[in-house]
Formats: structure tokens, sequence, C-alpha cells
């Protein structure tokens, strides 16, 4: 099997989550095999290691294969260095590509200019230059082979995307409410709360399910993986074999059980979103969905986890009628939930100071453009 330079990409904050994940899987033996950067984990692996990775990290964005790091200050040196690249391997000829390039304090600081011979070092070696599409295109179902590239202090480094469509990107969420939480923020918080897989869970803001969902999905091993595409299986080096058994393998291991896994929100439309997404996420009998207010909610158990997005940002005004909304939050989780363990974000830490929570973590995050801070703690 060939040896890659693997990045595991993460939303920043998530990197230390991911790299437990990693730990768990066998991704790496230990914590020093991996080094972390801000928005990822580098690390060393084959084939094998690159399938896992994109079967069934939870927390990951995407996972890049790190073709080659060089310097280089002048165009037809990056050309040159570019045609040395294995590109033979990952696409073929004549096939279309997309370019995300990035320059920062480097000669070659012109994007268009580090692409443009980039693409003409890959026709060097291929024999003709591939089609390049515009970075839109990555927003589509089945997006094509994406290309990576970053100048750093006249240091170029190359990446090929594995993922395709970002691992956020589970295929089950096809009806959404409003801002969102992105499936890997959602199993995020899952895992950083320490829920134990067994106890109650309730999240009383489900909106879409996500939350419910991923906690479903982690329950019953479902990897997060299964039953959509990447982008290496297109690669001429895939091996498909190693692949098929490696699904196989992973389909054998989910076992679906009873749990008291709740969402709950007071929007309608909503809710029978959530149920559809269940559905489609093959976990509609893990989960339970109510149309309630849920300040009227009575927990199934004394103990138990509330793991929550609250509405913030777009989902609510700002100003008094925050405060509002945190104070009769806050009242909530005291009459409902006290004893539970708590995984919450928030639009703003100092909004800590309004709830009645015992404080273990705060972790600062990036939900869809938006910063906020999970806090980890308990009802009390």
């Amino acid at each position: 099997m060939k040896e890659y330079r693997l990045f595991v990409v993460t939303t920043p904050g998530l990197e230390n989550i991911a790299l437990r994940e990693m730990l768990s899987l066998g991704l790496v033996e230990h914590a020093d095999d991996a080094r972390i950067e801000v928005g990822g984990i580098e690390f060393s692996g084959t084939d094998e290691a690159l399938y896992r990775a994109n079967l069934y990290l939870h927390t990951a964005t995407r996972v890049l294969v790190r073709l080659k790091q060089f310097y280089a200050i002048h165009f037809p040196e990056l050309r040159r260095k570019a045609s040395r690249i294995p590109w033979e391997w990952f696409i073929h000829k004549d096939q279309p590509l997309v370019f995300r390039v990035s320059c920062h304090k480097s000669r070659l600081y012109h994007s268009d200019g580090v692409m443009e011979r980039i693409v003409a070092g890959i026709g060097d070696r291929l024999g003709a230059p591939p089609p390049v599409l515009p970075e839109g295109e990555m927003e589509t179902e089945d997006p094509p082979q994406l290309v990576v590239v970053r100048f750093f202090r006249n240091e170029c480094t190359i990446s090929v995307d594995s993922s395709g469509a970002a691992l956020y990107r589970r295929g089950y969420r096809k009806l959404v409410s409003e801002a969102p939480l992105r499936e890997t923020l959602a199993a995020a918080m899952i895992m950083e709360s320490g829920w134990d897989q067994s106890s109650p869970l309730i999240d009383p803001f489900c909106g879409s399910g996500t939350i419910p969902i991923e906690a479903a999905r982690l329950a019953c091993k479902l990897p997060p993986g299964v039953g959509r595409g990447f982008a290496f299986l297109n690669w001429p080096v895939f091996n498909s074999q190693l692949w098929e058994s490696m699904v196989e393998q992973a389909k054998n291991k989910v076992i679906l059980k009873q749990q008291e896994i709740v969402g709950i929100d007071i929007n309608e439309k909503v809710i029978e979103a959530a149920i559809s997404n269940a559905k489609r996420a093959g976990v509609e009998s893990m989960v339970s969905f109510r149309c309630m207010d849920s300040t009227l909610f009575h927990p199934p158990a004394r103990n138990g986890w509330v793991i929550t997005n609250p509405p913030y940002g777009v989902r609510t005004r700002t100003g008094r009628s925050r405060v509002t909304f945190y104070q009769k939050l806050n009242q909530m989780l005291l009459s409902r939930f006290q004893g539970y363990r708590l995984a919450m974000l928030l639009p703003d830490e100092k909004l800590i100071n309004r709830l009645s929570v015992v404080v273990e973590k705060k972790i600062p995050l990036n939900n869809g453009g938006i910063r906020v801070v999970l806090l980890i703690g308990r009802v009390d």
C-alpha cells in the first residue's frame, strides 16, 4: 500500500476533539503521531487509513492528501516542480478540476497565476492540461476533483481532496430549518459532552433534528460515510476490493436499539423535516420528535444529557429579547433538567453568567461563520 501525508480538515476549535476520535479509530496510535494545525490535523497513513478517515470520522470536514511541499519563487520553477507530482495516481487525463488557491507572504502572490502554472505542470505530466471549473461547482452533490494549493512564505503545499462533497454532508438532511447546525459540529458537541450512549438525551430546540440524529447514529455505530460518495472512488489508484470490504464490515457492526433520544421544537414544519431526515438517516426507530413548547416537556428520567443549539444570531433578535430568552431558558433548565449534563452552543460567553450551570469547559468555535462558544457542564 502507498503511504500518504494526510490532512484532516476540521472546523477551527474542533482539532482536539477530532484527534481523540482519530485515536479511538486507530488512525494514529499515539497523539504524538499527528500534528495539529489551526483547522486540521496532519498524519501519515496508507490507503486504508485514508478510506477509514472518510468513512468513520464524525468531526472532519474533509480529508486531503498532501502531494508535495516545496519552495518556489518563480513561475517556471513552480510549473516544473508541479509536473513532478504523480498526478496519474489521482486524476484521469482531461478530468475537470476545481482549484482552491491561497497565497500569503510569498513572491508568487497572484492566485490565478499560480493556478495556471500548476495546470500547465499537470498537462506536462499527463499530456494535456485538465479543464478547470469554478469553485462554485464544489457545492453540488457530486462535485469535481478539488486541488488545494497553499503558498506561505514561498513554500508551496499542493494537496488533492479525497472526500468530494464536504463530510458534514451525510446525505440524510434534505430538509433543514433556519440557520441549521452542521452535522460535524453536532457530533462534536455530543462527543465532548461525555454522553454514555445509553442515558436519555434531550434537545429542546432540535430544529431539523441534527443533534438527535447524530446521537442516534453514534449510539448504533452507523459510520457517517455510509451511503455517500467520495472523490477517491474515482482515482486511478482506488482499491475497490479494500473499500467494499471496509464498508461491509462497517454495516455489519450497526445495531439499532431502543434509546431515549428526544428532539423538541415548537415549529411543526421543522419537526416534520426532522422526522423525514431521521428516516433518511436510518435511525427513525431510535429517535422521537415532539412538536411542543420545551418548557412543558417532562424528562423520562432524573438524569441524562441536554445537548442543544438554542436560537441565536439570525434566529433571534439581539438586545433585550436575547436576555429575556436566556432567562426563560435558565428557568426551563432548572425546572425540568436539574442535575442533567449539558452541552450548549452560545453566541456570547457572557451569557453563561445567566445560566445556573456548573461550568466544566468553554470551547470557542465557528458555526457557519458565526463565532460561538460550546459550554460543557451540569445544570445545578
